[in-house]
């Protein structure tokens, strides 16, 4: 059929002119695809990252706030006022040498509460492995005031000696510990059920991880890239442990501090780093000796640095990636994250 002369039909420029419109579509979507495959991967990676990172810093507080708790059956006080709340060094497991000081990892105790604790009969010598109990009403009806094999238990007295160790039979009034004690517990002396909880950093996998009492290490965050552990304490010289009439590690026999002040009073908490607690004065000896000034601890600063999982959305730039990635441009990139956590320990007022 004709119309007006002319056959219906399609031109050569109308073809053309068609292609280059679906060429440019073409293109304007393929051009929007690798952001949109960039959001795609790095707001999940960015979301795990935040949420990793707050979910530590809610364990880390939570796990500290009993640290430093005393035998409260007994009207103790804390234990920073026999021993350290808190050791710059992993006690039980795969300890550390004692008296070295770490600044990644650190290890807190703390007596639960209501847990088995009784005053101790004597001195208890060194090499001795028996401890004899006086009874006590904490004891209540418990033939052995609660003490069962497998308990991690802590050994004090008032002079600075302690020492942590193992339940291997309770029997009666009489406990039996499953290593020998490494030096004199002078009486008065206590023997309670203690935690004992470490944190550590695995720089190899890359983990924060948390082990309690001699048992194995368990994660707690993954692509944890660095830790560092910082102290704060009173400037106060402390004066506990002490005994009247007895010289201490940290008194002298009338009372008087034998450690200095390390800022004015009242003044701000001061700064105690690894080197303040591995040059004494020293407090017991053996495997649980412990140097003076972490008697001062009554906050724990933690600094630590987690990344993204996946080093498609690590970059190269130092500054923002401790491992660096494969990102090429910024809008594949995720950034490392740093937390710095202040975390006061309840049981230890400044004022002690």
């Amino acid at each position: 059929m004709r119309t007006s002369g002319q056959e219906a039909g399609t031109t050569l420029l109308d073809m053309l002119v068609a292609l280059a419109l679906v060429l440019a579509t073409i293109a304007t979507v393929v051009g929007a695809l690798p952001p949109l495959f960039d959001v795609v991967q790095t707001v999940p990676e960015h979301a795990d990252l935040l949420q990793r990172a707050r979910a530590t810093d809610a364990l880390v507080t939570a796990a500290l706030a009993p640290a430093g708790a005393g035998a409260d059956l007994l009207g103790e006080g804390p234990i920073s006022q026999v021993g350290p709340a808190v050791w710059p060094r992993r006690l039980l497991g795969a300890p550390d040498a004692p008296g070295t000081a770490w600044a990644d990892r650190f290890s807190w105790v703390s007596v639960p509460a209501r847990a088995a604790q009784a005053p101790v009969i004597g001195t208890i010598a060194v090499g001795a492995t028996q401890v004899p109990l006086a009874w006590h009403p904490a004891c209540g009806t418990h033939p052995s005031c609660g003490f069962r094999r497998g308990d991690t238990v802590l050994l004090y007295g008032r002079t600075g000696a302690l020492v942590i160790g193992s339940v291997s039979d309770a029997t009666g009034l009489l406990v039996q510990l499953a290593t020998a004690v490494d030096q004199d517990i002078p009486a008065p002396a206590v023997l309670a059920v203690v935690q004992v909880s470490t944190f550590t950093f695995d720089a190899a996998r890359r983990q924060l991880r948390r082990a309690d009492g001699a048992a194995p290490s368990q994660p707690v965050t993954d692509e944890v890239v660095s830790l560092r552990a910082r102290y704060y304490g009173s400037p106060a010289a402390p004066r506990s442990p002490s005994v009247p009439g007895l010289e201490t590690c940290v008194t002298a026999a009338d009372g008087t501090p034998r450690l200095g002040l390390l800022g004015p009073l009242p003044g701000p908490p001061v700064e105690l780093g690894p080197a303040d607690f591995t040059d004494g004065p020293w407090c017991g000896s053996g495997r649980w000796r412990f140097d003076a000034d972490l008697l001062r601890v009554r906050a724990v600063r933690l600094a630590w640095r987690v990344q993204a999982g996946s080093p498609a959305v690590r970059g190269r730039r130092p500054e923002w990636f401790a491992i660096p990635g494969q990102a090429r441009h910024p809008a594949q990139e995720v950034h490392d994250v740093e937390v710095d956590t202040f975390t006061v320990l309840p049981n230890l007022a400044w004022g002690q």
